[in-house]
């Protein structure tokens, strides 16, 4: 009997080959992260601070402002993320709707400083991509699909589905090092390297049963890890415009990701133990302004460029045709503004807004990536507030929440279901909330 169940699974074997698991990972379409620390989360703006450890990711050439001595912040996010698709196959099945379960409750930072004379030593831990689960403890659109090509392999052994699941795990876990030189009395820069280990690992099975010829029920899974290492370098510039302004800027090098495949369970036959790809985590280019008006309100405003287009992650044929993943995707932008206001000498609150932007040439194409719809990222806009309070020379914590707002009911045509005509649509939101403690010695 166990013969027989491998022999039918062998035998779905090509129609599966050519399906939406090509690319097993599920990832968002922006790898980068922009949320990288608590002072981040609070206010949506850290591209010209320099009031903080966690300013060696956002800032480093503005850690020269930092009075002398050593300067750690530590910190941690909690993301509750809601992405769900809906669609209608037109098989007499109604409207299907599988949402995300779960939070991700782990998503931590370290930052260290150590400010002597005219130069700033730096570096830290952070995860610069990833950093969540796809968890569709119901199944998905994807495993959906699979499912039905499935049963038509089976070629009438089985009737019916149950049991879809779709797990997904993306971390790019990064260290960094550098160092910020003063080099006139009002322009700082640094230049700083980073590591990344990252690793995907993805989930997915679906049950086949009913079975006229009474074959027990037959479980499809995929178990599969990916993992890739790269190196990255950062550099920026800050000038102090006068007493009330502070421009600064940096650039991070694209990092090549060679994602290499080890397959521990693939009864889906879609994977390939030793297979490589890249994804690379892309370049970008950050801007900021801060606005100190008076002694109690600052304002800050932010400008990221993602070169996703010149990152290679890889192709895919879709019809007939050939792509690139990251042409499809097209690059990404956010801009965001906030205000900072000092309420007393201990406590010290903000008001943000970010507004991100994906410059999708072919968004349906895009879509058949596996991940894209349980990830579904697209343009959104987030309310950033919080509050800082300094307790003494020593300490001083920050706590923020961060609510992700999409619009609602996109439609976004599933090619993946060609020849059937599948309109899915997409919602999505996500709140941030996050504490964090800075010390200075």
């Amino acid at each position: 009997m166990k013969k027989a169940i491998r022999t039918l699974q062998m035998s779905i074997l090509a129609v599966l080959m050519t399906t939406i698991m090509s690319n097993q990972v599920v990832m968002a379409q922006i790898d980068n992260l922009a949320n990288l620390s608590p002072e981040y989360v609070k206010s949506g703006t850290r591209n010209a601070a320099n009031d903080a450890a966690d300013a060696a990711v956002y800032n480093p050439a503005g850690l020269i402002s930092l009075e002398q001595g050593l300067y750690i912040s530590v910190g941690n996010q909690s993301l509750f993320r809601n992405p769900s698709h809906e669609y209608d196959l037109g098989l007499g099945e109604g409207v299907k709707k599988f949402s995300q379960n779960g939070a991700d409750l782990f998503l931590p930072s370290v930052y260290g400083v150590y400010r002597m004379n005219k130069m700033a030593l730096y570096g830290g831990y952070y995860i610069s991509g990833g950093g969540a689960t796809a968890n569709y403890t119901n199944g998905s659109i994807n495993t959906d699909l699979i499912s039905m090509l499935a049963l038509m392999g089976a070629q009438g052994a089985y009737q019916s589905t149950k049991d879809q699941y779709l797990k997904a795990t993306s971390n790019y876990s990064t260290l960094f090092g550098g160092v910020s030189v003063s080099a006139l009395n009002n322009l700082s820069f640094a230049v700083s390297a980073k590591y990344i280990s990252a690793k995907n690992e993805t989930e997915a099975s679906t049950t086949l049963f009913s079975s006229p010829f009474e074959l027990p029920d037959a479980q499809l899974v995929l178990n599969t890890e990916e993992t890739a290492k790269g190196v990255g370098f950062v550099f920026s510039l800050n000038y102090q415009l006068n007493e009330m302004i502070t421009l600064a800027t940096h650039y991070e090098t694209n990092v090549a990701l060679n994602f290499e495949t080890n397959t521990i369970t693939d009864d889906l036959g879609v994977s390939s133990d030793g297979y490589t790809e890249h994804r690379d985590l892309p370049a970008v280019f950050a801007f900021g302004t801060q606005i100190k008006l008076n002694d109690k309100l600052t304002v800050m405003a932010d400008y990221n460029y993602y070169f996703q287009q010149n990152a290679d992650w890889g192709k895919t044929t879709i019809g007939t045709d050939e792509y690139n993943w990251s042409e499809l995707a097209g690059d990404a932008s956010l801009i965001g503004l906030s205000v900072n206001y000092n309420l007393n000498d201990k406590v010290a609150l903000s008001l943000g807004s970010v507004y991100t932007m994906f410059d999708y040439p072919e968004k349906d194409l895009y879509f058949t990536k596996a991940g894209a719809f349980e990830t579904n990222i697209d343009d959104n806009v987030s309310i950033n507030t919080g509050i800082s309070y300094t307790l003494n020379k020593t300490f001083s914590f920050t706590a923020g929440v961060m609510q992700n707002i999409w619009k609602k009911d996109v439609m976004v045509k599933a090619i993946n279901a060609s020849p059937m005509e599948v309109d899915v649509k997409t919602n999505n939101s996500m709140t941030t909330v996050a504490l964090g403690v800075n010390m200075h010695f």
